[in-house]
C-alpha cells in the first residue's frame, strides 16, 4: 500500500490526475467537456505512467 500512495505522490501521477478524474473516475454529463479533456490528454505519456503503475498493482494482488 505504500508502493500506490509513493506512486500517486509523483509529479507524472499528478499530470493525469484531472484527466483521470474527469474521463475515468467520473461521470460527466456535459459531452464537450468530456470530448475536450479527452482530445487534450497526452495519451502516449499516460500509457507510460500506466506501466509503471501496474507492476505496483500486481504485487499488491498477489498479497491480497
Amino acid at each position: 500500500m505504500d508502493e500506490i500512495k509513493a506512486f500517486e505522490n509523483k509529479e507524472v501521477s499528478r499530470k493525469i490526475e484531472s484527466p483521470r478524474h474527469g474521463i475515468a473516475g467520473h461521470i460527466e454529463k456535459n459531452f464537450n467537456k468530456y470530448y475536450n479533456r479527452v482530445v487534450g490528454s497526452d495519451s502516449e505519456e499516460a500509457a507510460l505512467i500506466v506501466k509503471d503503475f501496474l507492476p505496483i498493482i500486481t504485487e499488491f494482488q498477489k498479497s491480497s
